[in-house]
């Protein structure tokens, strides 16, 4: 699969939720899967509407990849505009230069 032909899809609330369902969903070989949350590491738990949520992007991105698609981490707040600016210009400089 040439460069041009790799999907390269950036989901948000990749951690958990549908945001994992529809990264995982998304995948399939050769792509690349940009996953950004605010909770990367195997384990995290979140509190939302009174109950603990486990959400990992760690554990995304290893289902991402036993499809054999690319898939990276990035744990960022979309309320920060300094984190959307890192992830949009890191994945501009990748070789497909796309999201």
């Amino acid at each position: 699969m040439t460069n041009q032909n790799k999907r390269v899809i950036l989901v948000t609330g990749a951690s958990r939720g549908v945001g994992k369902g529809i990264a995982e969903g998304m995948a399939r070989k050769g792509d690349i899967i940009i996953c950004a949350a605010r909770s990367q590491k195997k384990g995290s738990t979140v509190q939302q509407f009174g109950f603990e949520i486990q959400s990992s992007l760690d554990e995304t991105v290893e289902k991402i990849k036993a499809k054999g698609a690319n898939g990276i981490a990035y744990p960022i707040d979309l309320f920060e505009e300094g984190s959307i600016v890192t992830v949009s210009y890191t994945h501009l400089t990748l070789p497909t230069k796309r999201i």
